[in-house]
């Protein structure tokens, strides 16, 4: 089921249905794992709005889930490693995989940890360069690399909203399905831990990684919360007036 956040499309559907959906080649698309982080930045940010409301979008976000519950929605988020790590272990050996957003010295161990998933799994590409959206050469070499591999699905994990608009970019002129999964790379290779499962059912997984990077982070947590609860209460108030207008 579709259901909107200030008009950007978010999908609530079952892990098997989203992973049949990211691994169909027929219809080419570019995903996006959203974070509440995300939102908050569109919210500022019209090109990023405009490239989610284009994009199929996958709730990554425990908060966001949970508000949705108040409309109606029984599907819970869907973290990017978890769809990752499925689509991964699902795929059958037709479909080719690119990847962007690695560092060099997790290359080995991301590399093996996805053929322990998938054996079978064809891949195309591991890229470790450090690509600058702003920069259309960069842009339209990494665009060339994709095309002549002929990969079906590229995966990007370099940060949002960075890898957002490159899965646009990469959209219009790829025949891949391009996916944004953030940290899953990291995660996936082992170079980060997750938050246990505890602190993710709590909503807590912000703060796990705020502990984790402070100096990094502690800006984007504080002041993104509370601009994110605004942002509730905005979408909330267009929904009821929609209800209650003739």
């Amino acid at each position: 089921m579709t259901r909107y956040f200030l008009r950007i499309p978010i999908e609530f559907q079952t892990l098997e249905l989203l992973i049949e959906e990211i691994l169909d080649i027929r219809h080419k698309k570019h995903v996006h794992l959203l974070a509440a982080s995300t939102l908050v930045e569109s919210s500022r940010d019209p090109d990023l709005h405009a490239v989610l409301m284009d994009g199929f979008n996958i709730c990554d976000s425990r908060p966001l889930s949970i508000y949705f519950k108040f409309f109606g929605s029984k599907q819970s988020n869907v973290r990017g490693t978890t769809i990752m790590f499925e689509a991964i272990k699902t795929s059958n050996s037709s479909l080719s995989h690119y990847f962007l957003g690695l560092q060099d010295d997790s290359l080995s161990k991301f590399r093996d940890k996805l053929l322990l998933l998938n054996h079978s799994l064809k891949i195309t590409r591991i890229n470790t360069d450090i690509i600058d959206v702003d920069n259309q050469l960069q842009v339209q070499d990494l665009i060339l690399d994709i095309e002549n591999s002929n990969s079906d699905v590229v995966w990007l994990g370099v940060g949002s909203p960075k890898q957002d608009f490159l899965a646009a970019k990469i959209a219009q002129h790829c025949n891949s399905n391009t996916i944004a999964v953030g940290a899953a790379f990291d995660f996936i290779a082992g170079t980060k831990t997750s938050a246990p499962v505890i602190i993710q059912k709590l909503s807590l997984e912000w703060f796990f990684r705020l502990l984790q990077e402070p100096r990094r982070l502690w800006r984007r947590y504080f002041f993104g919360n509370i601009k994110f609860i605004m942002l509730c209460f905005v979408d909330f108030t267009k929904k009821i007036m929609k209800v209650k207008s003739p």
